[in-house]
């Protein structure tokens, strides 16, 4: 579709450097992988412009850092701060005031209300939502359509709908 080179593996890596690619795009959903091998890149003098697909919304206030990948339809709000190597997936909105970490992976039709933290390495399975001023911890994966209503300690696997019934209709 389009004439641009893919190159995939740690054996090419060496390839990259040799022939003189500066601008990278590390398209890889496994967090860990993604920032390691775009360190390594990192040493050898490449480049990782953010990448936003151009049916995007961005704040004209919100911070994208390099490498950060955001796909068609996501929504990135007022100062919300998008840090290195994040990935902000097919229709995901991001509102305002949140910061998401180095690393992190906002999956497609996530919903995360304002002033929501996430840290590095995490994951935000589809279809989740966060409620407002939740702080998602490091390394933390959020499961499919998960509903995030209390703040998340690092390294934890999170799943299910936290509804409840807080008045009986009659």
């Amino acid at each position: 579709m389009y004439d641009l080179p893919v190159y995939s593996g740690a054996s090419e890596m060496e390839v990259i450097k040799n022939i003189g690619i500066q601008n990278i795009v590390v398209a890889l959903g496994d967090n860990t992988k993604r920032i390691q091998i775009a360190r390594t890149l990192s040493k050898g003098g490449c480049e990782f412009p953010a990448i936003i697909h151009p049916r995007a919304y961005i704040s004209r206030s919100a911070s994208i850092s390099r490498g950060a990948v955001i796909l068609q339809n996501a929504s990135v709000g007022t100062h919300a701060k998008i840090g290195s190597f994040v990935i902000i997936n097919s229709g995901a909105i991001v509102e305002h005031d949140n910061e998401i970490r180095s690393g992190a992976h906002v999956a497609p039709g996530c919903a995360l209300a304002g002033q929501v933290y996430v840290g590095e390495k995490a994951l935000i399975g589809v279809g989740s939502s966060i409620k407002p001023g939740v702080r998602i911890g490091r390394k933390v994966i959020v499961g499919a359509g998960t509903a995030v209503v209390r703040n998340i300690p690092n390294s934890q696997v999170v799943v299910g709908a936290a509804a409840r019934e807080i008045n009986k209709k009659s």
